[in-house]
Parts: C-alpha cells; structure tokens; sequence
C-alpha cells in the first residue's frame, strides 16, 4: 500500500445525482483546468493536466459501469496512486474490487430536503 503525505486520493460516494461530478468539475475548475470536463461514464477514466499547483495532473474515474476485473486492471489505478503529483478522484469506489490505497480523502454525497446537496468529508490528513 501506498502512503503519502497528502491526500492524492479523493473517494466520492453518494447516489446518482448526488452532485459528484459536478464536484470534480468544480474541483478541476479551482485546481487550474478550464477545458471541457465531461463525465468519465462511458470512457470510465479521463485524465486532465494542471500547469500549476501540488498536483500535475487529475484523473477522474467513474468506476459505476465497470464490467469485470479486466476492465478494472485497464484502468491502472495502482500506478496513479502511487504517483504523489497525480491527484486520482474516483466516483463509485465501492465498485472496485482492488484499493490499492490507504487513507484516501472520502467524501460522501447526499440530498437534502430542500433539493441542496450535503458534502460530508472524513480521512483528511496534513
């Protein structure tokens, strides 16, 4: 398992619609990257370069319509991880059968009543 010093690994939980890729965008948008951000759905990973910042570069995967071990292998998320200037931000993480991470970033997702959406963080390290 791989452990750094920083959070380079973000899990997004929470239903559909719960406002997580919207977060990613947002988070790439404040991160430096103002390019198209669509979601990763259908292509399961994206990955996108900053010019500034502790990070080079994002990859965002939405692992909701992974189809097997194989096409969790293709995604090489172990690499990413251990990558201290890749930020990873993984939708569905409950999906996955490898986590080939220890404390990641978790952030969980929900609706509220008046139609908002509530953000709860928990795993953040210095």
């Amino acid at each position: 398992m791989v452990r750094h010093g920083r959070n380079n690994v973000w899990l997004l939980t929470g239903p559909l619609g719960g406002g997580k890729s919207t977060f990613v965008r947002a988070a790439l948008k404040y991160l430096g990257y103002y390019g198209n951000v669509p979601s990763p759905t259908f292509a399961l990973s994206r990955i996108y370069h900053l010019k500034r910042g502790p990070w080079k570069s994002v990859i965002h995967i939405d692992a909701y319509r992974i189809k097997g071990e194989s096409e969790e292998a293709a995604l090489d998320i172990a690499s990413a991880v251990m990558d201290p200037r890749c930020l990873v931000l993984i939708e569905w993480p409950e999906k996955l059968k490898q986590r080939p991470w220890t404390g990641p970033l978790r952030l969980r997702f929900s609706h509220r009543k008046d139609g908002g959406r509530t953000i709860r963080a928990s795993g953040i390290r210095p």
